[in-house]
């Protein structure tokens, strides 16, 4: 290695040197270390009058004409002769500035996979050589181009060998991912969130949703699309998008079955859900068991909570009323005159319904109409109606009437004189007004009205 780059100094202390004899004077050769931080320095003094032999003690603690490993620093050095007359010098080393690298990188796109990154050094011993490791593999180059995202490492080295680091980080490209969490409930309809996940790039990342929201997650939507767009601290953009989606609303029917007649513990009651999010779970109460149907029930009030995969919940009440039986009227219409049968008879149900049965006395036994017709004054008539689905019954009866015979008193004024004209009026009673009037002579009708007169013999 040449002489200057091992930085050999040589110094002549003569007035700056601490000489305790006049008759010892001190020169040094001092060699720098070849690397900031280093401690492969060395120095050696040289003493000059007094007597030989002389013994040394440098402030490193070494006894020799040199002390070696030292670095930057002051350093002191007592040389005693053979007459023990001695003397003090002191030196100062100095070292290399430390050797920096730096990597300047131009028109690195978002992908990773272009540009270009130089090198540059800085302190130490130049020229300086350099060589690169990353993505690329390796490179004795000043400057290398981004050939795919990661890390690329430098390492700058000086003339004499001593060497700085640095490293520079090409980002992969920038992505994001949205992920929706639909609304559980739709009696929630701001129970959405969405979470955008970014990779790549250069963090920060930037937020910006289509909502106006700029944080990653957000929280308390409702059913739509969001899209978000994230945008990296170098930059970079990305977009993604998700939708939050809403069940159609919980609807639950429930339908019952009374009990037969009393408190018979024969009551039904089924529940139908649809909407939500199946599959579903019905809770009874009273330890009844859980599902869809109950059977066994005795009348009185129950509740059922419908819940569906969400836990989304409708509740119902429903009553199973106590029956004690049908309300039966017979309706019985009379004859229009003794004789004629045409008298009616009908049942009258309380409360109506479809799904009775009736049994008249006078009719075959599945004749199961609600009216009789074609009845003669003077019948016995009764009904038995049947409920098909509580078994309870009613019953009822009468006696078909008939309206009484219509009396005729006819009135007339004879003639008086000859060629005159006689007169005759009706009366009715009786029967069913109103009346009616027809008169006849000789099979013949001549009027209908109450009075008539111009008759003649």
């Amino acid at each position: 290695m040449k002489k200057s780059l091992l930085s050999a100094i040589i110094l002549t202390l003569l007035a700056s040197a601490s000489v305790a004899s006049a008759q010892i004077q001190m020169t040094f050769s001092i060699v720098q270390p070849t690397c900031h931080g280093f401690t492969n320095g060395s120095a050696t003094v040289f003493p000059v009058g007094g007597s030989n032999p002389y013994t040394y003690v440098w402030s490193t603690g070494q006894t020799s004409q040199t002390t070696f490993g030292i670095g930057k620093g002051t350093y002191t050095v007592t040389v005693t002769d053979a007459l023990l007359n001695s003397a003090t010098g002191q030196i100062s080393v100095l070292e290399p500035s430390a050797v920096l690298a730096s990597i300047t990188a131009t028109n690195v796109n978002c992908a990773g996979n272009n540009g270009t990154l130089t090198a540059n050094g800085f302190g130490g011993t130049p020229p300086y050589t350099y060589a690169w490791n990353g993505p690329g593999g390796t490179s004795l180059f000043k400057a290398i181009p981004v050939v795919a995202p990661g890390n690329y490492f430098l390492t700058v080295t000086d003339a004499n060998n001593c060497s700085g680091i640095e490293s520079f980080t090409v980002d992969a490209l920038l992505t994001v991912e949205v992920t929706a969490t639909d609304i559980p409930c739709s009696i929630y309809p701001q129970g959405g969130s969405a979470n955008a996940v970014a990779t790549g790039g250069k963090t920060p990342y930037a937020y910006s949703w289509s909502n106006g929201a700029h944080t990653s997650f957000i929280t308390n939507i409702s059913q739509g699309l969001y899209i978000c767009t994230v945008t990296s601290a170098n930059g970079c953009t990305a977009t993604d998008s998700d939708y939050v989606d809403m069940p159609p609303p919980l609807e639950v029917v429930i339908t019952w079955l009374t009990p037969s007649c009393g408190f018979s513990n024969n009551g039904t009651a089924t529940v139908q859900a649809s909407g939500g999010t199946p599959p579903y779970t019905y809770n009874w109460p009273n330890n009844l068991p859980s599902g869809p149907s109950q059977t066994g029930l005795p009348p009185g009030l129950y509740y059922v909570c419908t819940f569906d995969s969400n836990q989304c919940q409708m509740d119902l009440w429903v009553n199973i009323p106590h029956i004690t039986g049908l309300d039966v009227q017979l309706v019985v219409s009379s004859a229009t005159c003794i004789g004629i049968d045409n008298a009616t008879a009908t049942a009258v149900v309380t409360p109506p319904g479809s799904n009775y049965v009736y049994q008249w006395n006078i009719l075959p036994p599945d004749s199961n109409v609600v009216q009789v017709t074609g009845l003669a004054a003077g019948t016995f008539v009764s009904v038995v109606v049947t409920d098909t689905v509580s078994g309870c019954t009613g019953t009822a009866s009468g006696i078909v009437g008939a309206h009484t015979t219509v009396d005729i008193a006819v009135t007339d004024v004879d003639i008086l004189c000859a060629g005159g004209f006689g007169s005759a009026t009706a009366v009715a009673s009786n029967g069913t007004p109103q009346y009616t009037y027809t008169w006849f002579s000789n099979g013949l009708k001549i009027d209908s009205t109450a009075s008539i007169d111009s008759l003649h013999p």
